[in-house]
């Protein structure tokens, strides 16, 4: 005897979607005619004694993950060079990857396109809790990656302003 059991569920009206928590931090950047990089989420964190990650994440009304911009720098307020993220595990200063996502598949990895000579993060404000200040950036589509992504092959970051907090 073969039993299937279906098991459903259904929404009586919008207020009883999932709704993503309230934004943390804040980053926006016009980075195409057809793309804007609006961040939900602009954490970060301490990875070592001197060392922070920066993580800006945009995510839909739904929370569905869509951008993630990554920065690694030196904790300390003024301007620091953005470098190409290197695969060998160290994560030094300055280095940084943007990601194209659709929940938690990549659709895309952006390298940083070190022949640009505009490629530095100014930190301008720094606390135990916050971070605040201004970067530009230009990311390339690495051809090694996979190539579902949608958006352009070139990410232009042009001193935008950001605001990070603390990850708990």
């Amino acid at each position: 005897m073969l039993l299937l059991l279906f098991l459903g569920c259904s929404k009586k009206n919008k207020e009883e979607l999932i709704q993503c928590p309230n934004p943390i931090g804040n980053l926006q950047a016009d980075l195409h005619n057809a793309f804007t990089f609006e961040s939900r989420f602009t954490t970060f964190q301490n990875v070592g004694q001197d060392m922070i990650l920066i993580k800006s994440e945009s995510a839909s009304i739904d929370c569905i993950l869509t951008g993630s911009l990554l920065i690694n720098l030196e904790k300390q307020i003024g301007e620091q060079e953005l470098l190409q993220f290197t695969a060998d595990g160290t994560e030094g200063p300055g280095e940084t990857q943007f990601f194209d996502i659709d929940d938690d598949v990549i659709l895309g990895r952006f390298e940083l396109l070190e022949e640009e000579d505009n490629n530095v993060m100014e930190i301008t404000s720094l606390n135990e809790n916050s971070i605040e200040g201004t970067f530009s950036a230009t990311y390339v589509h690495d051809a090694g990656s996979n190539q579902f992504t949608q958006l352009p092959d070139t990410l232009r970051f042009v001193n935008i302003s950001f605001r990070a907090e603390l990850l708990n």
